[in-house]
């Protein structure tokens, strides 16, 4: 079976087969989808519609049923608002902490990390787990979180290794980032997921072999 992780932070995968690409499409609303169109799409097909445009939101079959059209226009409009607060959010943070990006890509993987992170606090904040909100490190990586920028001393040989990893990474899945920031910024989640699994590698004693996709 085949365990896709799918964050922010990108996927990887656990043992041989691809499992449905549902759990990764699902998480749209954390940045996957980049329109109501591309929302709507996914909705109808998640109920089993085969659809040509809009067709399919206009009532298809599954199991004798038909999707609600004017419910799957509601995820729309919702996905939509929860779009534009959290762009609204995230120029209020920027400002409050004085965050400023050279090169748009850069900013927009950001954006992206802070996205994930309101969604988490939300999440938290609902379980009762925490009470806290969004700080100053709500658009980093784990992996600047936890180890800081650049990367430690003696860890020299694994950042050559990390980059070297990333490089053959990107030509095998055509992965084309718009400036060098956003490369940056992609790269330091990158190795994070690297990071986590060479951990959950060790846990599982060669049982079971986790690798990045």
């Amino acid at each position: 079976m085949r365990l896709w992780l799918a964050t922010l932070q990108g996927p990887f995968s656990h043992g041989h087969k691809r499992s449905s690409s549902v759990r990764r499409e699902s998480l749209g609303a954390a940045g996957l989808f980049r329109s109501r169109q591309q929302l709507r799409q996914f909705l109808a097909k998640l109920h089993g519609c085969s659809h040509g445009g809009d067709a399919g939101l206009h009532g298809c079959s599954h199991g004798g049923g038909a999707v609600d059209a004017a419910g799957v226009a509601g995820a729309a409009d919702a996905a939509d608002t929860y779009e534009q607060e959290t762009r609204r959010i995230f120029v209020e943070w920027k400002a409050k902490y004085r965050k400023t990006y050279k090169y748009a890509g850069e900013e927009e993987c950001r954006y992206a990390l802070f996205k994930d992170s309101r969604r988490r606090v939300a999440r938290s904040k609902a379980a009762g787990v925490t009470s806290s909100g969004l700080n100053g490190l709500s658009a980093h990586a784990s992996e600047e979180i936890q180890l800081g920028h650049g990367f430690q001393v003696g860890e020299e040989s694994y950042e050559e290794e990390t980059r070297r990893i990333f490089a053959g990474w990107k030509a095998k899945y055509g992965k084309i980032y718009r400036d060098v920031g956003e490369e940056e910024c992609r790269y330091r989640l990158f190795k994070g997921n690297r990071r986590l699994v060479v951990k959950l590698n060790a846990v599982a004693a060669g049982e079971a072999a986790y690798g990045l996709n």
